[in-house]
């Protein structure tokens, strides 16, 4: 930016040539930031980009339609509804309704309205820039297909299943189709298909819902890093799947995936307290797969052995050490494997001083039995 100022000035003086291409960079430098996350800047230098080019231009339309979204990122609604009035008008002069720039605006529009809950509202501006876009490029044009597959989850969410299934499956073709033809659009068909897994889990068609998750799964593990929300969202909901399908194994399998993405991102409170009940429900899915009622009968009498607060002020610390060191489900599996045996010769009497003398007589035994009841305690 600062390069072509100079070059502007020494070329042009003060004439328009030279504010437009500054504008532009502007532009571009408030992009980076809001990219970044850092929404006061991008702001400011969108402002800045706005005083460079014509008002109500093209391009001073789009810098009004950036700001808004800026602005209702940072919850300035007023602001934004302002930006609106501007934006509109900006539009209608320089290029009119039959432009792509008209159904832009009005998709950020529905974005706002679906921040504020307020659905009707959400889908009548979405459906206004569908119409406007599938008018102006055709309805297999990309941004045609994102608008509908926003639109589809909006009619999901208000509980049409057969009109968002409809639009859903014309999207699955569209991002097929293009990337059939060299487009990188593997993300977007990724969402599409988690939000088919989401429909069709609910609609208890589980044998659907799984394919297309496992799909969605696939295509996000290839593009994104192991610990990226949406790749852990996918991971999650596979989990949640299996589980319900009584498929503790594989449900274990992504949950630990989630627990140790999450482990080593260690992003505040809100993660610890995330990898906490990851942490339980892993061990409570393990629970599950112990299949044999003896066995669970006697892994259960863990937790009434002692007293449940001394126990977990004694083991806890070493709980924490042995999932710190291992997989969480590893350790659990460590822990039934040493407890078992003394747990079933316990079992052969009622007599206390009987029970305790085998826990002496088993090196080790005290504090896998402690561990373990930490554990089964969490669990209950």
């Amino acid at each position: 930016f600062d390069i072509q100022r100079r070059l502007d000035e020494n070329a042009y003086g003060d004439l328009a040539i030279g504010h437009t291409q500054r504008g532009l960079l502007l532009h571009k430098i408030a992009q980076c930031y809001m990219r970044q996350g850092d929404l006061p800047a991008a702001i400011e230098h969108a402002k800045a980009a706005f005083h460079s080019v014509p008002t109500y231009s093209a391009f001073g339309a789009r810098i009004h339609i950036m700001i808004m979204r800026l602005y209702f990122s940072q919850r300035q609604v007023d602001d934004a509804m302002a930006t609106f009035g501007m934006a509109h008008r900006a539009i209608l002069w320089s290029v009119g309704e039959h432009h792509p720039l008209y159904g832009n605006l009005f998709a950020v529009v529905a974005d706002m309205y679906y921040e504020h809950n307020s659905l009707g509202d959400a889908i009548d501006a979405l459906n206004k820039a569908c119409h406007t876009i599938d008018k102006i490029l055709g309805s297999s044009h990309l941004l045609s297909t994102a608008l509908s597959a926003k639109l589809g989850t909006l009619i999901s969410v208000l509980g049409d299943s057969n009109q968002a299934l409809q639009l859903y499956e014309r999207v699955l073709g569209a991002y097929d189709k293009a990337i059939k033809h060299g487009v990188n659009a593997e993300l977007e068909l990724a969402a599409v298909e988690a939000s088919l897994a989401a429909m069709h889990a609910k609609g208890k068609d589980l044998r659907h819902a799984l394919e297309y998750a496992q799909k969605c799964m696939q295509r996000r593990e290839a593009k994104l890093p192991f610990d990226h929300d949406d790749l852990l969202a996918s991971y999650r909901q596979l989990a949640v799947m299996y589980e319900h399908n009584e498929d503790y194994a594989h449900a274990v399998v992504y949950l630990e995936k989630v627990y140790l993405a999450q482990k080593r991102k260690k992003d505040g409170q809100e993660a610890v307290s995330d990898i906490q009940h990851l942490l339980v429900n892993i061990w409570k899915l393990k629970l599950k797969l112990v299949v044999e009622p003896q066995a669970y009968a006697h892994l259960q009498q863990c937790a009434e052995m002692w007293d449940p607060e001394e126990i977990m002020t004694l083991n806890m610390p070493t709980v924490v050490q042995g999932t710190s060191r291992q997989p969480p489900a590893d350790y659990f599996d460590e822990l039934v494997e040493g407890a078992l045996p003394v747990l079933t010769a316990m079992h052969t009497t009622e007599d206390h001083e009987e029970k305790q003398r085998i826990i002496d007589e088993t090196p080790g035994s005290m504090e896998t039995l402690g561990q373990l009841s930490c554990v089964m305690i969490l669990c209950s």
